[in-house]
């Protein structure tokens, strides 16, 4: 990748749209070799059911969009591109904001398995004969209609099923995964149902499929060296009875032998893959109430389900080279190949961090660029890291807060970044010429107790108060000068030490603000999630149009999340409300409302996590085991690169410029200054990927 510098006029510049989201259409691609009876494979874009929300004519709109195809395809022919590069600095923090930031909050998820198509309404009960069986041979006997998939989900009148069957259903081993034709496949019962069990009862299973590569000596790869590749939600079948997995006939992925991998994580669940576990029009979902009436059998397995043929396939292409920048960072669609992640949709390349800071000034400037990240902890994780990739300077903690249900340690961070790679000799008169802040925030949902306090009011009015509440805080923290939001968060020792930086604060307006909605209100259905983010960016008291291209605004979809690891001792049933299917279907709501996509500001952090979070290698390792919501290092750097890819939007590459990161390093070289970062002092290595959600170090 040529080495990018440029000239920008002031400390920031003017919003810039992102690209807005393309129409999902499916498309089709042929195998490299592979011959004579390949099929093309089909892959729908995901959808997702209408919303009945009753309200203003705003939210007819968002409901009229929610009917469409709101997800991109997520076809993964992609790029190979160079190893990324590291950048080794220094950074000095205060003395008084030294405590370790070890948030012990419990719930980062950002995140789920891409809904590929969610099912439409089925054909209602089907008789025995109509069930697709795999035998012990590996054959399948396909139902009459097992070859007709479906790219919506059941009905929900059409689906009664005894908790016994619902029980059976959700074991792995009750399902077996056979090739039915080249690079297709069908996920169907081992055996007959008998004939007084509707086909309904295999209406709402959710599984979850990738690849994986495969070593020479037939074992899979190790997670440093391994390509995973997410694919498409498998498809339910026409007659409700079986799903299909369909692999990309041109997957532009390391050439090599693959395993494929499919998992099951629930076997009856209604609603789910729609974003409505609790039915349509309910704007929250209790998951302790809604396992009441479920009943033990509904939980998260997320188990392997047994491929009984053609477990494993050759395919790959030669590495591409030469690939552009990547423009359009609303689909980032691709794969993971030796801790880096390649895009694919087109194929393109992210940005390496190097110095000198192409997106700054040349020349030293009087107003620094501020880059502002509002979120919950694995924005966090990802500002730590992105710090890394800046340069050298300051930072500064506020104190923690140890009394949340939901976020005990830090709740606002700031870097400050000077042009000579190291903290300023003379604090006096140096000025930063980039401010890098944090700042605590999710879209929240009314907490139980809120909702059983709400009395004669009752739950919408809870609902609204929450809504509120949390609309007023996005305002404060996003639309902001420096100096002020500085003040608000309990920062202003970073004034102190820079007094040529408090001489210009107020006049400071973000260059970017990255917002991630998180994953605390994770209780929010599809109907919540529309009715609040309609508020959050309302034109009258929400962040409007106006405050938006103020902030310039970007949107970072929510991360998936590896719900075998949330600690069900401590939160019961979460895994019912955080989950892939609920995260990808939140995910694409969100990506596609009017202030959102529809203004260009998607950054399709989702797609980092795809395929990823089913193994334990990818997870954040902890005293207790894998985390459930966060994720080792490599993922947050591939997060700065997204972020690094954005900020050079705009900016033209000078000829003949070399940051000095760009020199010929090896790849184990520059994996390892990447990991080692920057010469923090020995006690800001704990916060690198700190958080411990899913264990209590309180």
């Amino acid at each position: 990748m040529r080495p990018w510098t440029a000239w920008l006029g002031g400390g920031s510049g003017s919003y810039s749209p992102l690209p807005a989201s393309p129409s999902p259409s499916p498309s089709t691609v042929s195998l490299p070799g592979g011959g004579a009876g390949t099929s093309k494979a089909h892959h729908p874009s995901r959808r997702l059911v209408a919303l009945l929300v009753a309200a203003a004519a705003s939210l007819a709109f968002l409901a009229a969009t929610a009917l469409v195809a709101v997800v991109p395809d997520s076809h993964l022919p992609s790029a190979v591109s160079q190893a990324k590069q590291g950048v080794v600095a220094s950074w000095h923090w205060d003395t008084a904001s030294e405590v370790q930031e070890l948030a012990d909050e419990f719930g980062e998820a950002e995140d789920l398995e891409p809904a590929a198509g969610s099912p439409r309404e089925g054909e209602g009960e089907g008789r025995e004969a109509d069930l697709p069986v795999v035998h012990a041979d590996g054959e399948v006997d396909a139902g009459s209609s097992g070859e007709d998939d479906l790219d919506g989900s059941p009905a929900m009148d059409e689906d009664e099923c005894p908790a016994s069957v619902q029980e059976q259903v959700g074991q792995p081993a009750f399902w077996a995964v056979t090739e039915t034709a080249a690079l297709q496949y069908a996920i169907a019962p081992r055996e007959h149902l008998g004939a007084d069990i509707p086909s309904s009862c295999l209406s709402h299973a959710v599984f979850s499929a990738r690849l994986l590569s495969v070593s020479p000596g037939g074992e899979l790869d190790s997670t440093e060296s391994q390509t995973v590749v997410a694919l498409d939600r498998p498809r339910r079948s026409r007659a409700g009875s079986s799903y299909s997995v369909s692999l990309p006939s041109d997957l532009a992925v390391p050439r090599g032998r693959y395993a494929l991998d499919v998992q099951l994580n629930f076997g009856f669940y209604r609603g789910v893959v729609n974003g409505e576990p609790c039915g349509q029009g309910a704007t929250t979902c209790d998951e302790l109430a809604l396992a009441e009436k479920e009943g033990d059998q509904l939980r998260f397995m997320g188990e392997p389900v047994e491929v009984l043929s053609a477990h494993t396939i050759e395919l790959g292409q030669d590495s591409a080279t030469d690939l552009a920048l990547c423009t359009d960072l609303s689909t980032l669609a691709g794969h993971w190949s030796s801790l880096a992640f390649f895009p694919a949709t087109p194929p393109c390349t992210l940005a390496t961090p190097s110095l000198p800071l192409a997106f700054l000034p040349r020349e030293a400037s009087t107003s620094p660029l501020w880059v502002h990240v509002v979120g919950d902890s694995n924005s966090r994780n990802m500002f730590t890291h992105l710090a890394a990739s800046l340069g050298g300077g300051r930072k500064f903690s506020a104190a923690k807060i140890v009394d949340s249900p939901t976020h005990n340690g830090t709740h606002a961070s700031v870097a400050l970044r000077f042009r000579s790679g190291g903290p300023p000799a003379d604090d006096e008169g140096a000025l930063p010429d980039l401010v890098l802040t944090w700042q605590w925030w999710y879209q929240a949902a009314p907490s139980a107790a809120e909702l059983a306090a709400a009395g004669e009011d009752g739950p919408e009015a809870a609902f609204d108060a929450a809504v509120q509440a949390n609309r007023e805080e996005l305002v404060s923290v996003v639309d902001t000068d420096l100096a002020s939001f500085l003040a608000a968060s309990r920062l202003q020792s970073a004034l102190k030490q820079s007094p040529a930086l408090a001489s210009v604060a107020s006049k400071i307006r973000p260059h970017r603000t990255y917002l991630s909605l998180g994953s605390h209100g994770e209780q929010l259905s599809l109907a919540g999630v529309s009715s609040s983010l309609d508020a959050l960016f309302s034109e009258s008291g929400g962040l409007t149009r106006a405050a938006r291209d103020r902030a310039n605004l970007r949107l970072f979809t929510t991360t998936l999340v590896n719900a075998r690891y949330i600690p069900l001792a401590r939160f019961p049933h979460q895994d019912l409300v955080r989950n892939n299917a609920l995260v990808a279907a939140k995910n694409a709501f969100a990506a596609h409302h009017p202030a959102l996509g529809g203004e260009g500001r998607v950054l399709d952090v989702e797609a980092l996590t795809r395929g990823i979070v089913d193994s334990d290698g990818w997870m954040k390792a902890s005293r207790a085991g894998p985390d459930a919501v966060h994720f080792r290092g490599e993922v947050y750097d591939e997060w700065v690169r997204v972020v690094w890819t954005d900020l050079l939007r705009g900016v033209a590459p000078v000829p003949g410029e070399a940051g000095e990161a760009l020199g010929q390093v090896s790849v184990e070289e520059t994996r390892r200054r990447w990991k080692r970062r920057l010469a923090w002092d020995e006690s800001l290595d704990l916060d690198d990927d700190d958080d411990g959600e899913g264990e209590a170090d309180d």
